[in-house]
């Protein structure tokens, strides 16, 4: 399984708009979309900002949902209003 996280919604949102196959739940402390990308599975996931957030929401995603490759995504702050 692959399994991306951001910080927010906003990163993943053209991931998102990509992936139809995508359905969501709220998981503490992660939103956790789940579908298939090819022949396999993906999990997105908002872990929320900072360093702290996103250790936590990477650990308690990995626990539920283990994974074979972790991938982290994100603006860096560079988002605009």
């Amino acid at each position: 399984m692959l399994t991306i996280v951001a910080a927010m919604p906003e990163e993943l949102a053209p991931l998102v708009a990509g992936i139809p196959s995508l359905r969501g739940r709220k998981a503490r402390p992660a939103r956790v979309l789940r579908g298939s990308l090819g022949n396999g599975e993906i999990v997105l996931a908002c872990t929320g900002e900072g360093r702290e957030r996103a250790t936590r929401g990477a650990t308690e995603l990995l626990e539920a949902h283990p994974a074979h490759l972790l991938v982290g995504v994100g603006t860096a702050g560079g988002l605009t209003a």
